[in-house]
């Protein structure tokens, strides 16, 4: 199995940043393990919240995506992500997205991998506050939490690689705007598809931006396991650095043409972390679709074209005028691109010693990473 950043962003926005071919197994939902991302003033809301108070985010909660995923024709895994309760956090509400990723019988004795990612999603604003993800590739175990500061327009990365004892801070500019690959992957759903047309959408992966440009192909008929004889829309994704186009994979993406716009096919090839290997012969197909749970309000679909991106990247970096508002909050808060932070506050990777919090969920007294912490 190839590791979790092996997608790149050639289609992020389907899998979300998981490895290609991966998941648990059918009957295991997907928010049986304890939640990455967890803080001790978070709330968890009732559906009643929706009801008196409808949010932007026209996704269900308790909607779940299934796939299989094949290589060459043969089983790889299964993956799977859903929108698995709706919070309150510091005044915020929120979608908290879970996505799982595990290889299967078979192909664990190659090369196991067992992934879970998380998000909170800002359902009034549509935009990632945080994620947390954990990936075990074979002996390899790595966390990394990402968090979105939209008044500095900062993102705080902490990466710890636990197999090597090592951990990485950092702080990066987000630019005017970006997605994360999780809202990413629901932003895609709602651009309004038409043939010819798409959109782009600036995404943040692996500490850079990325140009994510997907255009609407054509549409079929077709036949889904799951869905049944529904249309469906042939989007063609392409992938940018920098406004270049990279040579960083092909295929095509099959999405239902009515709303929700499910992602119910994807075939093509990705190249690995290392830039140096294409893998083809991947396919993704639609294994299992749940709406809403019960009790919860349907949400009102809205689609939204795309913001242009009023900027430029260089390396990847944001090339842009800061606006004057966004300059003063990195003054107030002593913050600036490049800047590590929580420098020595991390606790010891092979403990959870008292350690000053910053609000990070390996801290947090109910985060599996610090059990009793």
């Amino acid at each position: 199995m190839l590791p979790a950043r092996s997608t790149r962003l050639v289609f992020l926005a389907l899998m979300v940043l998981l490895a290609i071919g991966a998941a648990v197994p059918e009957a295991t939902p997907a928010v049986a393990e304890a939640f990455l991302l967890e803080a001790p003033d978070l709330r968890v809301l009732e559906p009643e919240a929706l009801s008196e108070a409808p949010a932007d985010f026209p996704f269900a909660i308790g909607e779940r995506l299934d796939y299989d995923v094949s290589w060459w024709g043969i089983s790889v895994g299964r993956a799977s992500i859903e929108v698995a309760r709706l919070v309150e956090w510091r005044g915020t509400r929120l979608a908290h997205v879970v996505a799982t990723a595990r290889t299967n019988d078979f192909f664990s004795l190659l090369y196991p991998v067992d992934d879970r990612s998380e998000s909170w999603i800002d359902v009034d604003r549509m935009r990632t506050l945080r994620t947390a993800t954990l990936t075990r590739h074979a002996d390899k175990e790595t966390w990394e939490e990402v968090e979105f500061d939209w008044a500095t327009h900062l993102v705080h990365v902490v990466e710890e690689k636990r197999h090597a004892n090592r951990v990485k801070t950092a702080v990066l500019d987000t630019g005017p705007y970006l997605y994360d690959t999780f809202d990413a992957f629901y932003a895609l759903r709602t651009l309004p598809l038409e043939i010819g047309q798409g959109g782009d959408l600036p995404v943040y992966a692996s500490r850079k931006i990325y140009g994510l440009h997907v255009e609407v192909e054509r549409r079929e008929q077709v036949d889904d396991p799951v869905l049944g004889s529904i249309g469906a829309w042939v989007l063609r994704p392409s992938d940018s650095l920098d406004g270049e186009i990279q040579d960083d994979g092909a295929g095509e993406v099959w999405v239902s043409a009515a709303a929700p716009h499910v992602p119910i096919r994807l075939r093509g090839w990705f190249r690995t972390v290392s830039e140096r290997l294409r893998v083809g012969g991947v396919k993704i197909v639609l294994a299992g679709y749940r709406g809403a749970s019960p009790g919860w309000p349907k949400p009102l679909f809205r689609t939204a074209p795309a913001r242009p991106w009023p900027g430029r990247t260089k390396l990847g970096a944001p090339d842009w005028e800061v606006p004057p508002a966004v300059r003063a909050a990195r003054v107030a808060g002593g913050e600036e691109p490049g800047k590590q932070r929580l420098e020595g506050l991390l606790a010891p990777l092979d403990g959870c010693d008292d350690q000053p919090s910053r609000g990070w969920a390996r801290f947090a007294s109910a985060s599996p990473r610090c059990p009793g912490g």
